[in-house]
């Protein structure tokens, strides 16, 4: 994602929350390979989906993933637990 690449990975794995399907990358189910065949096709033959994807897959990591956003999700837990 850093790397400015769209992401396919299987549903139901933690890291599959990186992923908004279609928007960064694709969710593939991990059973289905025809699935798996028509999605990696779309990006090998698709360069402008390819650079859409990976566009947006920088900004998820700059907007969800950096330090700042990290410690502010967190200051929000602690405060909220100290209002506890």
């Amino acid at each position: 994602m850093a790397c400015s690449k769209p992401i396919v990975i299987s549903k139901g794995y933690s890291s599959a929350e990186a992923v908004d399907d279609n928007i960064n990358g694709f969710l593939c189910n991990s059973n289905d390979q025809n699935h798996w065949v028509e999605k990696l096709n779309q990006l090998i033959k698709n360069p402008q989906l390819r650079n859409r994807m990976g566009q947006a897959s920088m900004e998820k990591v700059k907007k969800e993933f950096q330090w700042e956003a990290s410690i502010d999700t967190h200051l929000n837990i602690f405060e909220a637990l100290i209002k506890i």
